[in-house]
């Protein structure tokens, strides 16, 4: 009885981790595949800005993070996408 509640609990486990891993990597790429296709900067800081919001609210309600965690969160996926938002400005320019 107890190797089928561990064995569930791998599925659990594994099933769990790659629904996170499959949410972080479209938190990134829909924003970017967005600004990519929006060229001026004001569509791309609301894109930034809602994506944001969107993301603090996800992290904050689906875990229990504590508010500390949630606003380094938040400031680190922020800094991701003001980095891209710098990086496609400069490649944009120089084409």
């Amino acid at each position: 009885r107890n190797r089928r509640r561990y064995a569930e609990s791998k599925i659990v486990d594994s099933v769990s981790r790659f629904i996170v891993a499959f949410l972080g990597g479209a938190a990134l790429l829909i924003p970017m595949l967005i600004m990519t296709f929006r060229t001026s900067e004001s569509d791309r800081l609301i894109t930034v800005g809602v994506s944001v919001v969107v993301f603090e609210l996800l992290f904050a309600m689906g875990t229990r993070a504590s508010n500390e965690n949630v606003l380094a969160a938040s400031a680190a996926y922020a800094a991701v996408l003001v980095v891209y938002i710098g990086y496609a400005n400069q490649s944009g320019s120089n084409g």
